[in-house]
């Protein structure tokens, strides 16, 4: 079985990827299981009472007979012991353009801002970007922009998919986007 992590910033596409990873049968991609336990989710997440974050994620990479399973965590949940236990996986660093994700930000809190605070964010990003890079070795750098080529997509690139696939030493076999996943952007939308 291939173990793999999905590293990047808020707002890079990671529901995007993890829709189509997930509409392969031998493929399981979980949500952020690291995020802010005060907010309300609607998926299972990593609380202390779980255990250490080792034995939570031995339960996680017990499932069935998948070939690649993963999960998905943001710049701002990384610690020691993820760093520690995911040092041989496959990282898939899903990039997007800082401003993007900046501005995703903003909008979603409704907060003004001014050029410093986009600065300080790219500035921020591409540190941890580098540190990435530094900490893992199996890192295959994906960009959103070349996953949707600037516009709203029901299929990856076939390059892409491809690439995708081969990383995580699956069949190929077409991915697609989820009903879930279609749904969520169209509640957001109305």
């Amino acid at each position: 079985m291939t173990k793999f992590i999905i590293i990047s910033q808020q707002g890079s596409g990671t529901n995007l990827l993890r829709s189509f990873l997930n509409s392969h049968k031998n493929i399981v991609a979980y949500d952020e299981l690291f995020c802010n336990p005060s907010h309300n989710h609607d998926w299972e997440i990593y609380t202390e009472d779980k255990g250490t974050i080792k034995e939570y994620l031995n339960s996680k990479f017990g499932v069935g007979n998948k070939r690649a399973i993963g999960f998905d965590v943001k710049y701002n949940q990384i610690n020691e012991e993820i760093i520690k236990y995911t040092k041989e996986f496959i990282v898939i660093h899903l990039h997007r353009d800082c401003v993007r994700t900046f501005f995703q930000a903003i909008i979603k809190e409704e907060q003004s801002f001014n050029l410093k605070q986009v600065k300080k964010h790219c500035n921020y990003v591409k540190d941890r970007r580098k540190f990435v890079n530094d900490n893992w070795k199996n890192v295959y750098d994906l960009y959103y922009e070349d996953m949707t080529r600037g516009r709203e997509i029901k299929k990856l690139p076939l390059a892409v998919e491809v690439e995708l696939l081969k990383k995580l030493n699956v069949q190929y076999s077409k991915l697609s986007l989820s009903n879930l996943y279609i749904n969520k952007r169209l509640t957001k939308r109305f």
